[in-house]
């Protein structure tokens, strides 16, 4: 949004503006710039989180965790992904509610 609104701004000024001031035109990169810094440090945050979740789980087996590891590195967004709805948030075992309601 904020990459279309810079573009939108530049159509609708006078181009005299622009000979003033050459360095206008970048102002509108500044907002742009920051929310790639926040996805960017967001991201590294939750690989460094993934990388030490999938080292000290202990359901998964040594030979898994380095494949794992070496996934979150490599493919970043998608082994994230994966590894949160394998891992993080598995989904219930069939019959293992039944189970736990008798108790």
């Amino acid at each position: 949004m904020s990459f279309f609104s810079f573009f939108s701004d530049i159509a609708f000024r006078d181009p005299q503006d622009f000979e003033e001031e050459p360095f206008a035109v970048f102002r509108g990169f500044f907002g742009l710039i920051l929310l790639v810094l926040i996805a960017a440090g967001i991201s590294i945050g939750m690989m460094i989180y993934y990388l030490i979740h999938s080292r000290k789980n202990p359901k998964i087996k040594e030979s898994e965790r380095i494949v794992w590891i070496l996934v979150l590195i490599f493919a970043n967004s998608v082994g994230s992904l994966v590894y949160y709805f394998v891992y993080i948030v598995p989904l219930p075992e069939p019959g293992k509610e039944l189970i736990e309601s008798n108790e």
